[in-house]
């Protein structure tokens, strides 16, 4: 594990995502209609259902697991 200063660190903290920006992630909890991404800034992220397939009926829990990683693009809040 390398090391890194205070300052690395502050300013790896302080990053902000632009709009149509795309994140690497990592899944923290799956519900049947989202997915909550740790993406490693000051914020989750969130993927919808309908973000992330065009069926309706589908169970995000049946296809996402914790711990899977994903791409995400940002968008506004």
């Amino acid at each position: 594990m390398s090391e890194m200063s205070f300052e690395q660190m502050l300013e790896e903290s302080l990053k902000t995502i632009r709009n149509g920006e795309v994140v690497e992630g990592t899944v923290i909890d799956v519900k049947p209609d989202e997915i909550i991404l740790n993406i490693g800034y000051k914020s989750d992220g969130i993927i919808t259902r309908n973000e992330y397939t065009n069926d309706s009926n589908v169970d995000l829990t049946t296809v996402v697991s914790v711990g899977d990683t994903m791409e995400a693009k940002s968008s506004e809040s």
